[in-house]
Formats: C-alpha cells, structure tokens, sequence
C-alpha cells in the first residue's frame, strides 16, 4: 500500500478489541458470533481533496488481527446529531458474526450534508487490510437510513438496503432496483410513524417491515441525553431485550442476503418474539 493509503494509515490510532473471540459463542440470532469485534479509525479517499473518517470495526482473532479474508461488507449511516461511535454496539455484534462494518463520519453530524460518504467508506474498506469484501448491504438510522437508501439506489456494489426508524426520501428512486430491504422501527419511535415506515418499505420490490415492541427511536443508540429521552415515551422493556429481538431479524436477513445462508430463509421466517415482522 503505497502513496496517500500509506499516509493515513500511518496517522491512523492502533486497533481497540470491543469483543474478545469465543468458540464456545454459538451465534444464534440476536447473539454475537464466535469472532472477536475490532476497532480502527480511518481516513479514506472520498472527493478529489477530501477524506471520509470511517469506524471501522471488523472480524479479530485473539491477536486482533482479521480473522476472516472474505468477510461481507455492511455500510452503516449514523442519525442526524448522533455520532457514529452510538452504534458501535451494533457494529461489534456484526463482526463478531462475520461482517465487516463502516461507519462514515458526516460534517455537521447530519448525513445529508455528504450522502456519497457512505460509498466511499465501502470503496475504502475494500482496499483495506481488514478481510472485507463484496456483498455489500447499506443501511442506517434515521436519517442515515434516507441516505443510506440513496447509496443503495444509486450503487450496484450494494446488494441490499436495511433501514432503522426511516424511511426513504421521495426522490429517492428505489422502486427502481431489485433487490432486498428490511425496515425495523421501535413500536415506541415517536420520530418515525409505524405507518411513514410502512408506506416507505412498500415502494420497495422486495422489503419487509419488522416492528419492536417496547423500542423507541434512541434506543438504537448508546448514550441517550437527557433531552433525546425527554422526547421520547418510557418503555417497559429493558432496551437490550428490544435490541436483541432487532437482531433477531436483522441477522438471519443479513445471512441470507449476504452469505446465501441455505438456513437463513427458515431462521427469518420463524416466529421472533418481540418483533411483529409482517409477511412479503
């Protein structure tokens, strides 16, 4: 790796392990894998004069390095006024199952304000040392899901589009690809209506609609202020059992999407406790 890759790598911070490896890790859905999850910070190439600041959290062995040379891709748009280090919970649990996740950093924490972020952190993680590969799935909250819909509609390197408490903008034109998409939005999200939710994955060819019981909007993220949980409603389900049952869904749908996972169709129709998933 050579010229500007040399570069920003070298002014990169060293990997940080959020989860250490265990065999004994059965990874069923909504449970981590059996691989460790490992952080690192990039910069890389966006425009002619720019660079994107990418999280990148991947497989890990016990040493941190890569444990996978053919990890599937997953691109991970942060909300608005949220930073993307709120859903490295959710990039941790990926990649301990397999997947490498990159999660673009956005000016003014707003997605919309460089919506071609998302696939230049996909190019970077590509041409990066860390077992990435092709498919690729995008997806994000709030509004990284309308920009994360948009990355979709535009670019064919992105098999699948997954949507957290969104919705896809009107002149995003995504009844204009084939392709999966999957919507998950809390029961409790006072900032995305179950029925704008609805309407957005039913332009969609292929999408499906999974609504969590007890979640709210910024359940989906780590360190919630006092103001965010000023706006939303209280839950009687712990957010971890809320999350958990997310990823009930969001794994199979990953492996069968990405990885052609001969089980996963099975696993994603099954009955999910907590998750009214609604039929195709």
């Amino acid at each position: 790796m050579t010229g500007i890759w040399a570069l920003l790598l070298a002014c990169a911070p060293p990997p940080e392990r959020l989860v250490a490896p265990d065999a004994s890790r059965a990874g069923l859905d909504g449970d981590d894998g059996p691989w460790g999850a490992v952080l690192v910070e990039r910069r890389y190439p966006a425009r002619v004069t720019e660079t994107v600041e990418t999280l990148v959290v991947y497989p890990g062995d016990d040493t941190d390095r890569p444990a996978l040379a053919d990890a599937p891709t997953v691109v991970f748009d942060h909300g608005g006024f949220v930073e993307a280090d709120r859903y490295l919970w959710l990039a941790a649990h990926l990649a301990t199952r397999g997947y490498v996740v990159a999660l673009p950093r956005f000016p003014l924490r707003l997605a919309i304000t460089a919506p071609g972020n998302g696939p230049a952190a996909l190019e970077g993680a590509l041409a990066d040392d860390l077992g990435a590969v092709l498919p690729a799935a995008v997806g994000g909250h709030s509004l990284g899901g309308v920009t994360g819909a948009m990355a979709w509609a535009a670019d064919t390197r992105f098999e699948a589009n997954f949507l957290l408490a969104s919705f896809p903008a009107a002149g995003t034109e995504v009844e204009g690809r084939s392709g999966p998409a999957l919507s998950l939005t809390g029961e409790l999200d006072a900032q995305a209506a179950v029925d704008d939710v609805r309407a957005g994955i039913d332009r969609y060819e292929d999408g499906r609609l999974g609504v969590v019981a007890g979640l709210t909007h910024y359940g989906w993220t780590d360190g919630v202020s006092e103001s965010e949980a000023a706006r939303e409603p209280t839950s009687a389900v712990p957010v971890d059992e809320s999350r958990r049952a997310a990823l009930s869904v969001l794994d199979p749908w990953l492996d069968l999407t990405l990885r052609a996972d001969p089980t996963a169709a099975e696993r994603l129709d099954a009955p999910h406790p907590g998750v009214e998933l609604e039929a195709r």
